[in-house]
């Protein structure tokens, strides 16, 4: 709570660290379950974290080549599929077949790369990356509602495609 009293977030416990949830992705989810019974979340294989998480050798670097940047980093990159260990029977969301880089540099992302906007919607956090995502997510799903498509429990047949900005280090 902040100091009005005001919900900002929750907070878990954890033996290596504090993970918190800000709340707008809270209320994010909670509409998910309002609209679907379950969180959809985007698979797309990427872990990344705020850029300005860092280290500052890092930091200073990235911004001499690109100042001024916001977005994620890009720590690992996996080709999701249903076959893979990360997803797990009766898990929920939609699979991102494509992710079309919108930059000149290259075609694929890798890790170390600097992504700065999803579907040409800028972001400064891992967090807001994620609430994008949620969005898109929704988005979708809500549309095939409106098609009267129907709703099976395993949510991999659903296939999006995103474009990322992206900044190579």
């Amino acid at each position: 709570m902040d100091f009005d009293g005001n919900i900002i977030g929750m907070n878990f416990y954890d033996k290596k660290e504090t993970p918190f949830v800000p709340g707008f992705i809270m209320l994010k989810c909670l509409q998910h379950f309002n609209d679907f019974g379950r969180v959809i979340r985007p698979l797309h294989g990427l872990r990344v974290k705020t850029l300005h998480e860092e280290q500052l050798t890092v930091l200073e670097k990235i911004h001499l080549v690109f100042p001024g940047v916001c977005g994620v980093i890009v720590e690992k990159v996996q080709v999701p599929s249903p076959e893979h260990s990360e997803i797990k029977a009766g898990d929920s969301g939609v699979m991102v077949d494509k992710i079309e880089v919108h930059s000149p540099e290259h075609s694929e992302i890798k890790v170390g790369d600097i992504i700065t906007h999803v579907d040409g919607i800028p972001f400064s956090s891992a967090a807001e990356f994620g609430g994008i995502l949620l969005d898109t997510c929704g988005q979708h799903m809500l549309e095939r509602q409106k098609l009267g498509l129907p709703e099976n429990d395993n949510q991999m047949s659903t296939v999006i495609s995103l474009k990322f900005d992206v900044k190579t280090q």
